[in-house]
């Protein structure tokens, strides 16, 4: 009862700060034209592929579509895996195709939520950390996964 309200609150929380986190220009700047100037842009997406340290490698793609964002809500994003091993998983997403446009990105991984929906969790029901430089995370396990339908909040900007 007490894990299903914790849950609950969880969710809820995580729901407003999605819909809070857009894209916003750095204090005292005005509004760029383009939604992925700065590095302030947010976006919260679902994986529609799987990774794993056991079956990826460095180089396989990674596949998502955007959940929420101001403007580019289900934009596709591309990028690859750059390490999977043994409890660390990074990856990063290269371009955003939204519109018939295609944008070259960086980005900053900030939270993930796993398939089931488990924030900080992997879908090995692992406890994980960011990696503290924003290119993946790490379990606190020997290996770890995200299946497809985990969700990846991170910041983006234009290359």
């Amino acid at each position: 009862m007490m894990r299903g309200r914790i849950r609950t609150a969880k969710l809820l929380l995580t729901a407003v700060a999605v819909l809070l986190s857009g894209c916003h220009p750095p204090p005292g700047e005005p509004p760029a034209d383009n939604a992925l100037s700065g590095p302030n842009c947010h976006f919260w997406a679902k994986l529609t592929s799987s990774m794993s340290t056991q079956t990826s490698k460095a180089g396989d793609p990674v596949t998502a579509l955007v959940m929420v964002h101001d403007t580019m809500r289900g934009g596709l994003l591309q990028g690859k895996i750059t390490e999977a091993d043994k409890g660390t998983l990074r990856f990063t997403f290269d371009t955003l195709t939204f519109d018939g446009k295609t944008y070259a990105i960086h980005d900053y991984l900030m939270s993930v939520t796993n398939s089931t929906g488990w924030m900080g969790r992997d879908d090995q029901d692992q406890r994980i950390r960011m990696d503290g430089d924003g290119g993946g995370y790490i379990a606190y396990g020997d290996t770890t996964s995200l299946h497809e339908g985990a969700e990846v909040k991170f910041a983006a900007w234009e290359e």
